[in-house]
């Protein structure tokens, strides 16, 4: 059954404290789906992101079968040809299937995101990718490509909503979420922490 209470969408890129978010929220008595939904399905048809291309290519609600969660974060995967699918980009259609969600666009500097995704998974994810690009310096260069047109559309789709913040993981306080969802959800920041970090991240306390 789908929960009742405005679903919270973190829209932001694998890398940006998605497993910190995750547990927080799970700490705080919360229903989260990090990544995958289910430990039951073969990869990647436990992903959130395929399920959501999936109910998509069915003209379903986005997240038909999946919507029994308050929280979304790292909506990812890599399919067998080596591309990555980054669900994140429907935030359009999240908005228009779950009107009034709270949507939470986490960043952090950009070069720091790199070099996290570079080290990520022992850098076994970036060399997965390298399958379909000439160098690093290519990929890389495809992830900037990718972060600034994402950036520039959600914040201006997401401009004067009141039900959408930024979130700089560098130097936000954990507390500009309690506060973003206090109406809903009551969170308590001891439960805040670093977790599966692959790089020097530093959250704010």
């Amino acid at each position: 059954m789908p929960h009742s209470r405005p679903k919270v969408f973190f829209i932001g890129f694998n890398k940006t404290a998605t497993t910190s978010f995750h547990c927080f929220f799970k700490k705080n008595g919360c229903k989260s789906y990090h990544y995958t939904y289910s430990d039951e399905i073969d990869y990647p048809f436990n992903c959130l992101a395929w399920k959501m291309e999936d109910n998509l290519k069915k003209e379903k609600n986005i997240l038909k079968e999946i919507d029994d969660a308050d929280v979304y974060s790292d909506m990812c995967y890599i399919d067998n040809k080596f591309y990555l699918h980054e669900a994140n980009e429907h935030f359009k259609k999240l908005d228009k299937d779950f009107p009034n969600s709270y949507f939470i666009f986490q960043t952090r500097p950009l070069n720091d995101w790199i070099q996290s995704r570079l080290y990520h998974q022992k850098g076994n994810f970036y060399k997965k990718l390298l399958h379909n690009f000439k160098s690093e310096k290519d990929l890389v260069e495809s992830w900037r490509r990718t972060y600034d047109y994402f950036y520039k559309n959600i914040t201006s789709y997401f401009k004067n909503y009141n039900r959408f913040i930024q979130f700089d993981i560098s130097k936000d306080h954990i507390e500009k979420i309690n506060l973003f969802l206090q109406n809903d959800y009551k969170l308590k920041t001891k439960y805040w922490k670093k977790v599966n970090a692959s790089s020097k991240t530093k959250l704010r306390r």
